[in-house]
């Protein structure tokens, strides 16, 4: 059996100091509550918050004699801020950071007056050079059929007196946070007479990105895609210019339904191609084969979620 508690017998010093004790205990048990708050004494170590204004990079280019030359420039490496309006340059210019290679180029014209454009390959090494390009000119600074990964703005003649040219390996680290990621949205196709299949597809929204499609890739996941959409549903007609894997398109309307599957369109066949005069708003590009293997016909439907 326990054993009873012992009585608790108070002498005259207790007495005395009965008022003291309560305080020092009271002060000690809100001591360990400010401890133990999740608000305090936060570890320094935590990763930090992105910064308010724009990343900032540097950019390092090997020179003669051992000593590089560091542009400071700003990041876009984000889709919103690759979207917004070149403007005018400040610092040294700005670096555009994709999340895969593209042949598309640089839109300039949101310029406020000419620059220098240096398109770079996933390796960072200077593919070309346009100097001193004017904002009115409507053509691209690209590189078609050679894919770029990154690409410099420079104020006119900055890549001259930064040693910029062809064949040049600069250097730079994207900041946490700033890592280009590319966009896969998930699209899935119920056929009529088959099990669901779910294609993750890069978007193709704005007409410069439409008009570029997938050209030039030599390659393209089983499960991988493009989806395009469009301002409103109309007799689309699709071609496979510049493009270097055979594709099949399926068609779709406002309702989310399949009207119609290109097969096997040829690559860098330049005809039209489309599903007769039914009405599409989208279409989905996917590998040659997919649409019969996995039993996409008219009547099909589709789901997604865009921007």
């Amino acid at each position: 059996m326990t054993a009873p508690p012992r009585p608790i017998s108070f002498s005259a010093a207790h007495v005395s100091q009965g008022l003291a004790f309560p305080r020092a205990f009271l002060l000690q048990g809100l001591a360990l509550l400010v401890l133990l708050s999740p608000t305090c004494c936060r570890s320094r170590r935590s990763s930090p918050s992105p910064p308010k204004g724009p990343w900032r990079l540097s950019v390092r280019v090997p020179r003669a004699g051992g000593k590089a030359r560091v542009l400071k420039v700003a990041l876009r490496a984000t889709y919103a801020q690759r979207a917004r309006p070149l403007g005018k340059l400040s610092g040294d210019g700005v670096l555009y950071a994709y999340p895969r290679d593209r042949a598309l180029g640089i839109d300039h014209t949101t310029a406020t007056g000419p620059v220098d454009i240096v398109l770079l390959d996933s390796q960072k090494r200077v593919l070309r050079v346009g100097v001193s390009v004017p904002p009115s000119s409507s053509r691209r600074v690209s590189l078609a059929p050679r894919l770029h990964r990154y690409a410099l703005v420079l104020p006119p003649e900055g890549s001259r007196r930064s040693g910029l040219a062809p064949g040049v390996q600069v250097s730079f680290s994207l900041p946490e946070g700033a890592r280009a990621r590319r966009v896969l949205t998930p699209v899935k196709i119920l056929p009529l007479h088959r099990p669901p299949v779910r294609v993750l597809a890069e978007l193709a929204l704005t007409g410069p990105e439409r008009t570029m499609g997938l050209m030039w890739r030599r390659s393209l996941p089983a499960l991988g895609g493009m989806l395009f959409r469009f301002e409103r549903s109309s007799r689309l007609v699709f071609w496979m210019k510049n493009t270097l894997i055979s594709l099949d398109m399926i068609f779709i309307n406002d309702d989310f339904r399949v009207t119609g599957v290109v097969h096997r369109a040829r690559p860098r066949d330049e005809r039209g191609l489309g599903v007769g005069n039914a009405l599409s708003r989208y279409v989905l590009e996917v590998p040659a084969g997919f649409a019969r293997r996995h039993g996409v016909a008219r009547g099909a439907s589709v789901s997604f979620s865009l921007p």
